[in-house]
């Protein structure tokens, strides 16, 4: 009898410790599942402000790092009802999606439902910017909703940030990029308002790096060929005539004159950094947007 008991009353706690652990991992899978979410529904300039704007999940930054750019994400949504987000991530990879619990294997189609399913953007057409980091592959991802993608146009604007953003996470420097890239957002989205949006024909002012990049080269360039020429001069001697200079002329004439030159044209032609990201994720709205790697 005593037996028995034993065995029921360790069959019960395994069922109780079965069922417990199923309900973690439950929860913990619809957690990981993007698209479980319902799609949010807001009005003119409505928004939820209860989300973060700077989800440092890779700890890149500083609390006090993290406050202050969410400051500069509250501001861009005060000033102009246009939403600005930061995503950084060990592995976009790691979240699922779609009916199967699919993982993401592309990082601009997880941007896209991010963005939506987790409920940014303003008003009723969901206006606003993601800007996500993987460190996993070190991949990237922009994602634009909305007025997001006039005022950062996938032909112009998502290019400028790449030239002026990626450098900085290949180097290492992740707050300086993200302080950057809500200062850009800020810029684009204030002259798509008050001015119209920065185009090809309406082009923003080049990315300060690119300036503080092209004035050292300058400098190191100029240091080097000042350097060669100084060596070259005192390496020089006097040449004096010689009689025989004037046969040897006449035979390198003769000579020159019996050459044929062949002539190529060469076409080169600009990589791009990232990959288009237009179209849209798995919710049905429309997007715009890059990625790529750094």
């Amino acid at each position: 009898m005593r037996i028995r008991k034993c065995i029921s009353r360790a069959l019960a706690l395994t069922a109780a410790l079965t069922v417990m652990i199923s309900s973690s991992l439950a929860t913990a899978f619809a957690d990981d599942n993007l698209t479980n979410r319902p799609l949010p529904v807001y009005g003119d300039g409505e928004y939820n402000e209860n989300l973060p704007r700077v989800v440092d999940e890779y700890d890149m930054l500083s609390p006090e790092e993290e406050e202050y750019l969410d400051e500069k994400a509250r501001k861009i949504i005060d000033e102009f009802g246009f939403d600005c987000v930061v995503l950084t991530t060990f592995d976009y990879g790691m979240f699922k999606h779609g009916y199967y619990n699919e993982r993401y294997d592309d990082i601009q189609t997880f941007a896209h439902d991010y963005f939506d399913f987790m409920g940014y953007g303003v008003g009723t057409e969901n206006d606003g910017i993601l800007f996500v980091v993987s460190m996993a592959d070190r991949s990237y991802a922009f994602s634009t909703c909305g007025y997001g993608m006039e005022a950062i146009s996938d032909s112009y604007g998502v290019g400028w940030l790449e030239d002026d953003l990626v450098p900085m996470l290949s180097d290492g420097d992740y707050y300086e990029c993200f302080d950057r890239y809500f200062d850009d957002v800020y810029d684009f989205v204030e002259e798509a308002y008050e001015n119209k949006p920065y185009g090809k024909l309406h082009p923003k002012s080049a990315p300060k790096w690119l300036f503080k990049h092209w004035f050292a080269s300058l400098c190191i360039s100029g240091v080097i060929t000042a350097c060669v020429v100084w060596f070259l001069l005192h390496q020089m001697k006097t040449i004096l005539p010689k009689p025989a200079a004037k046969n040897y002329l006449k035979n390198y004439k003769e000579k020159f004159a019996q050459d044929t030159y062949l002539y190529s044209n060469v076409t080169k032609t600009a990589k791009s950094s990232g990959s288009s990201g237009g179209g849209g994720g798995s919710s049905g709205r429309s997007h715009g947007g890059s990625s790529g790697h750094f």
